[in-house]
């Protein structure tokens, strides 16, 4: 071998050295190198206690093989005077690594010769190098090579190991050391956690014997172990997730992961014939988990494969944690991702889906069974909701303007009406160019039904305010500035006093929304008789009536059974009902209260309750009410749009108001009418009964 190949080998062997690999593992690949150059048949490299991990003494042969074998088919065995001779007899010779110190040489047959070399340092031994090599094919010129290879060994073999190195390799019999180079192979492949675990500890336990064994990691705060993986050896593999189990010895295993964890090493505990060993699971110098194993009398070797097993998974374990905690991040996302309520697509550049969540799908009022035939957005989908779209058009421009920036639209949908709001936002790969568009839906007809009444709400509350206190302030300045005549000073008083009353009514309007919705209005109920209530009613309705125009008509027996209900709000439910009566028949006419028991319900009656009741009715003449408003008059600021009720005026609360105390008692409240031809407002209350008047 010329000198230009001799340096670049050392040069890839001290390379080979310096690795974090494991020990063991470096110092068979170096001696594997060397065979590839050397005559040697065999090599043993023998390392001293106090060298490297600290422990015992231990050795490297290359090849690794049940039954070294010579030429002649005769055990390659390693005298042991010979080794001594070269740890004890050269110890004092000149120091380690000098070219000019010779090897121990020996002649073992008449085929072979023994050459060993000792490993040290500063007149320190650390170990030997030992090489049986064909009597024949001796090359004196190479042995410069491990001249120069001894400092390196020395100072390999010098060095504190990491405490995750495989430091007990080298005392398995090579079929277990086959074993775990399989084994190391499958732990390099993506495994999640709860799968690594399981071979892990299978292995374990079909190699050491044991008839039960665990494996704790340690929680993410330090503070504990968290048991994974638990199998007994006549049950299939257990997992839990939440660190308990109710298997015997649990507890044991658990004591025994805890306290190798904390001394950092691999424990024993030998109880009678029972056998308790834990490997720590390392990493890096940080300390994962423990394997434990359990049973009857275990030999020492079948607890060093279960340690180096434990070493060899720690690396895995990290990898599996990793893979783990994204598999959960993803199962998470993904679970937010469907149960979102807003509806979400990812689309590419041009509008190629990929995906969508449920919610997406229901927005646009279509069954998620489309996803797999929607393919492009929004021209898939155009089709299916063509019917329901005012301005076919104007839907598709949306999805045609380009979009740098994130932008937002409201589309409109009908048969039911719904108003959507539609975010565009681009998605930038990481290059930050555009890759494609997230698309965001929201139903907002709600909120924007709610944003409109408000705003009807506060015209019409300053409108309807801003009227009588008009009134009041025209007519006090009025009678301030002069005098008038008596006659017409009473009419401005009692004018002024009209409209005081009517915007005393539209306070306690609002006030009762507020009470409403704070449910602070509570009922006081007692028994009483309905005929009675109407009486007192309309002799004050009589004083606001326009005789020549309108007309209050009863039709309310005296022996109709009493009911049960707080008198002032039910006064205040007719009183409603009536003044809407009056006021919204501008042409006057009949207004027709009509009250009897409850046999057979009107065909436009809701579901209603099944207790006795009176089916009170106040019939009108007036403008009527549209078929499709007759569901929405009775919520809270609607008023029906047109040119009369626009003149008649009024807040929209009374309606709502009438509902909400109808409901408190227990009963229902609906309408039927015709535009033109008037209105009809249906109202049940319950019969006074002595089940109903002991409840609660």
């Amino acid at each position: 071998m010329d000198s230009d190949h001799q340096l670049d080998l050392l040069h890839q062997l001290s390379q080979l050295l310096l690795s974090r690999e494991a020990l063991p593992q470096r110092l068979n690949r170096v001696l594997k190198q060397l065979q590839t150059v050397m005559p040697f048949e065999h090599a043993r490299m023998v390392v001293l206690p106090g060298a490297a991990s600290g422990g015992g003494s231990w050795s490297i042969v290359v090849p690794s093989q049940a039954e070294q074998s010579g030429p002649d088919g005769t055990a390659a065995r390693w005298p042991k005077t010979f080794t001594a001779e070269v740890l004890r007899g050269r110890a004092g010779s000149a120091a380690a690594g000098t070219p000019t110190e010779a090897p121990v040489q020996h002649q073992v047959d008449a085929e072979r010769v023994y050459v060993g070399w000792p490993i040290r340092w500063q007149h320190r031994i650390y170990g030997a190098l030992e090489l049986l090599m064909p009597r024949t094919r001796q090359e004196p010129g190479a042995w410069s090579l491990i001249q120069a290879l001894l400092p390196l060994f020395a100072t390999a073999l010098s060095q504190p190991q990491s405490r995750d190195g495989i430091t007990s390799i080298a005392l398995l019999a090579p079929t277990e050391q086959q074993y775990l180079d399989a084994y190391a192979a499958q732990l390099q492949a993506p495994l999640l956690l709860h799968p690594l675990l399981a071979h892990v500890l299978q292995w374990s336990l079909e190699h050491s014997g044991a008839v039960r064994g665990s494996i704790h990691l340690a929680e993410a705060n330090g503070h504990g172990l968290h048991l994974l993986a638990f199998e007994l050896a006549d049950q299939r593999l257990r997992t839990t997730t939440n660190g308990t189990t109710a298997l015997v010895h649990s507890r044991r295993n658990h004591d025994l992961a805890k306290i190798a964890l904390a001394n950092g090493r691999a424990m024993v505990r030998q109880t009678g014939d029972e056998t308790e060993f834990a490997a720590p699971i390392l990493h890096e110098g940080r300390l994962l988990g423990a394997v434990t194993v359990g049973g009857p009398a275990m030999e020492h070797k079948a607890l060093m494969f279960v340690q180096c097993l434990a070493e060899l998974a720690g690396p895995a374990v990290v990898r599996a944690q990793f893979y783990q905690q994204l598999a959960d991040a993803r199962t998470h996302l993904q679970h937010v991702f469907d149960e979102l309520p807003t509806g979400l697509a990812l689309t590419d550049a041009e509008g190629n889906l990929l995906r969508a969540n449920p919610a997406w799908w229901r927005l646009w009022g279509l069954d998620v069974t489309v996803a797999e035939h929607v393919k492009l957005v929004p021209w898939d989908i155009l089709p299916r909701i063509l019917t329901r779209l005012p301005d076919p058009l104007a839907f598709s421009d949306l999805f045609t303007r380009p979009a740098t920036t994130p932008n937002e639209a409201v589309i409109v949908l009908q048969n039911p009406w719904q108003e959507l709001r539609i975010v565009f936002m681009p998605v930038r790969d990481t290059l930050g160019l555009q890759a494609g568009f997230l698309l965001a839906v929201d139903d907002v007809t709600r909120e924007r039904e709610v944003d409109r009444l408000k705003s009807e709400f506060v015209s019409v509350v300053s409108h309807e305010l801003r009227t009588p206190l008009t009134s009041i302030l025209g007519y006090t300045e009025l009678l301030l500035a002069r005098e008038f005549e008596p006659a017409e000073r009473k009419e401005f008083i009692q004018t002024v006093h009209k409209e005081a009353d009517h915007l005393s009514s539209l306070v306690e309007d609002l006030l009762n929304v507020s009470r409403l919705d704070a449910g602070k209005i509570k009922l006081e109920r007692w028994v009483m008789a309905l005929p009675k209530l109407v009486r007192e009613l309309v002799a004050q309705l009589n004083k606001e009536l326009d005789g020549e125009r309108h007309r209050l008509l009863l039709d309310v027996p005296e022996n109709l059974p009493p009911i049960y209900a707080d008198r002032d709000r039910v006064r205040q439910i007719l009183s409603n009902l009536l003044s809407n009566a009056i006021k919204y028949s501008p042409e006057g006419g009949e207004v027709v209260l009509h009250a009897s028991v409850l046999h057979r319900p009107p065909h436009s009656a809701p579901l209603l309750p099944p207790e006795p009741a009176l089916l009170i009715s106040v019939r009108d003449c007036g403008i009527g009410i549209p078929q499709h408003e007759l569901t929405r008059i009775f919520e809270r600021f609607y008023r029906v749009d047109n040119s009369n009720t626009r003149r008649i005026g009024g807040t929209g609360l009374g309606l709502a108001i009438t509902r909400a105390l109808v409901e408190l008692h227990g009963g229902r409240i609906w309408a039927e009418s015709t535009p033109g031809d008037g209105s009809t407002f249906y109202v049940t209350l319950p019969i006074a009964t002595e089940m109903l008047r002991t409840r609660p």
